[in-house]
């Protein structure tokens, strides 16, 4: 492989589309770039170190669709149920780690795993078999393999979220920011000269939490990206819909899209 690949295991927001009852035009498209699970992104390095951004409740459905069968980490954004509530599918990747499976999130977000999932951390119960993971808990940029990662701060309603940057070898730099309203400046200072940006485009209307269309765009515009994705979408975005009146260097992120930087 000649750079970073990403495959987006679901671009979706926390209740996925299809949503349950729903029979609107998007619901029941036949255009597989509608039909979206939770949000969540794979990544392989070109030393083939491997990795995951979040952990939702499709997460077991979503590795054995890309073929996952190994990570080398787990990134998590924040603790919100869609992100983490397929925690303990990870238990296969910790089986042949005699240190467990290292999980990299805030301390916010560790302590309600903690809760979640008290068994998994809990060397005295934790039985064989179980998920056996590694906390770390983020307090500045770190590398898995060659790759510089870096944690980005950024609001999303009330609860810690991180967005992360991605450095290779070769000086490419791609943004993961899946769930945010606002990008605060120390944060937005990293963002310089970015081969991708992936943003939080939720649905066409405003909304309290999260980026809607034109604010992800503005942003895109504000950093200068010249390559941005857009994720973490309802079923009120139709693929073919929004796309024509995208921006060029704007498209719409759909599960099971492969990128090469």
């Amino acid at each position: 492989m000649s750079g970073m690949k990403i495959t987006f295991l679901g671009t979706g927001t926390s209740v996925g589309v299809p949503v349950i009852s729903c029979h609107c035009e998007v619901c029941t498209s036949n255009d597989p770039r509608d039909t979206r699970l939770r949000s969540s992104i794979h990544v392989e390095a070109q030393d083939g170190t491997c990795w995951i951004v979040d952990c939702g409740p499709d997460l077991r459905t979503q590795c054995l669709r890309a073929g996952i069968e190994h990570l080398d980490a787990v990134l998590i954004s924040h603790a919100h149920t869609d992100h983490v509530m397929g925690f303990d599918d990870l238990r296969p990747f910790s089986w042949r780690k005699d240190d467990g499976l290292p999980i990299y999130a805030t301390h916010d977000s560790l302590v309600t795993l903690r809760q979640s999932f008290g068994f998994a951390f809990d060397n005295a119960i934790r039985q064989k078999g179980y998920f056996h993971p590694n906390p770390m808990c983020l307090t500045g940029p770190f590398h898995l393999g060659t790759t510089r990662v870096t944690p980005l701060p950024v609001i999303h309603g009330n609860v810690d979220t991180i967005g992360y940057l991605f450095e290779t070898e070769a000086g490419k730099r791609i943004a993961y920011m899946s769930d945010v309203k606002t990008v605060p400046a120390e944060s937005r200072e990293q963002l310089g000269s970015l081969d991708l940006l992936v943003i939080d485009a939720l649905r066409p209307a405003p909304h309290p939490t999260h980026m809607c269309i034109d604010e992800a765009l503005a942003f895109s515009e504000r950093i200068g990206s010249p390559r941005t994705l857009l994720t973490h979408l309802t079923h009120d975005i139709r693929f073919r819909d929004l796309e024509p009146s995208l921006p060029n260097h704007v498209e719409i992120a759909y599960d099971m899209l492969e990128v090469v930087i």
